[in-house]
C-alpha cells in the first residue's frame, strides 16, 4: 500500500474498518431478529423481558461481546406488557417451569408486524383489536411500512385517520399520550 504524507490512506482504512464494522452490526441485527422469532415460538404466552433475554443472547451464534443483541431490534416483533391476563401468566409460568411471581415483572409477548394485514384499514383494526389503547413509541414500528407505501409523509399523518389522542386519566404521572382507535 502506498503511503501518502498527508494521511489519505489512513483516512482511507479507517473508513473501510468502520464500513465493515457497520455491515458486521447490520448482518448481527438480522441475526438477532431470526433467533428472536426463534425463541418466541419455543414455547406459548409472553416471556418474561429477562428470561427472554437470556435465552436470546445464547442462542446468537459467534458473536460474544461484539454484539448484543437489544430491545430495539425486535420492536416489530413484540409488544411489551406490564400486565397480562391471569392465564398468560400462568402459561409463562409453567412453560418457565416457575411459580408465577407477585412482583410486576415485564413480559414480551409476540406480535410480529409481518404477521398483520398489510392494508391500513385492517392492520389498524388488528392493532386496536390486540390493544386498546397505544403508545406512539410502540404503535409507530407496526405501522410505518404503511407509510412508506403510501402518499403519506409521516406516521402521524396517517394516524389522523384511524387514531386519536386519548384523554388522560387523573393519576397519569407519565403525562404520555395514548392513542385509541376512532
Amino acid at each position: 500500500m502506498r503511503r501518502y504524507k498527508d494521511g489519505r490512506a489512513s483516512f482511507l482504512l479507517a473508513i473501510s474498518d468502520l464500513y465493515l464494522n457497520i455491515c458486521f452490526m447490520d448482518q448481527c441485527a438480522k441475526i438477532a431478529r431470526i433467533v428472536a422469532h426463534h425463541v418466541f415460538n419455543m414455547k406459548r404466552g409472553p416471556w418474561e423481558e429477562e428470561k427472554f433475554i437470556q435465552q436470546w443472547h445464547n442462542l446468537m451464534p459467534g458473536v460474544g461481546a461484539t454484539y448484543e443483541p437489544e430491545l430495539n431490534v425486535i420492536r416489530d416483533i413484540a409488544l411489551i406488557e406490564k400486565e397480562v391476563s391471569p392465564m398468560e401468566q400462568e402459561e409463562s409460568a409453567a412453560s418457565n417451569g416457575l411459580q408465577a411471581k407477585v412482583d410486576e415483572p415485564i413480559y414480551l409477548k409476540y406480535f410480529p408486524r409481518d404477521n398483520l394485514p398489510s392494508s391500513q384499514d385492517g392492520r389498524f383494526k388488528a392493532l386496536f383489536k390486540e390493544r386498546g389503547k397505544w403508545k406512539f413509541d410502540h404503535l409507530v414500528p407496526y405501522v410505518e411500512d404503511l407509510v412508506k407505501k403510501s402518499s403519506f409523509k409521516s406516521v402521524p399523518e396517517l394516524l389522523v385517520l384511524y387514531a386519536k389522542v386519548a384523554p388522560r386519566e387523573e393519576d397519569d404521572e407519565d403525562q404520555v399520550d395514548y392513542y385509541i382507535a376512532k
